[in-house]
């Protein structure tokens, strides 16, 4: 736990170096705790990130490779809902994915798939 304060920058670095009593709850001594600790501090603006997701589609123009769509569309949807499940995140990713890789591969097979997997697949079709 306590590299996790090494990781702050900017505004969370100064953000941590104000804490006093926090530090000291028995609940910090876990992942969990920061988590909460943070979601509390920090909360994200769910409905906003929700309509980003939702936009988020894969634009080979823009995107260096079809991992930094499914990387950064992984990230807005866990920011939306840090519970989502990996079915519901491969849905959501192939919503985005241009008409071709839905030509190229079977949505069935591709759910069916670990998401490293399915990852792997979506960057050999690239």
């Amino acid at each position: 736990m306590a590299a996790i304060p090494a990781a702050f920058d900017g505004r969370a670095k100064q953000w941590f170096r104000s804490l006093t009593t926090e530090l000291s709850r028995p609940e910090m001594s876990t992942v969990d705790g920061w988590i909460t600790l943070l979601e509390k501090s920090f909360p994200i603006d769910e409905l906003e990130m929700r309509r980003v997701s939702k936009n988020r589609r894969y634009n080979p123009e823009k995107d260096e490779d079809v991992l930094v769509y499914v990387l950064e569309k992984i990230e807005l949807l866990k920011a939306e809902n840090r519970k989502i499940d990996e079915l519901t995140q491969k849905k959501e990713i192939w919503l985005g994915l241009p008409t071709d890789f839905h030509n190229w591969l079977d949505e069935d097979a591709m759910m069916r798939h670990t998401m490293q997997d399915f990852q792997r697949i979506l960057k050999s079709k690239d």
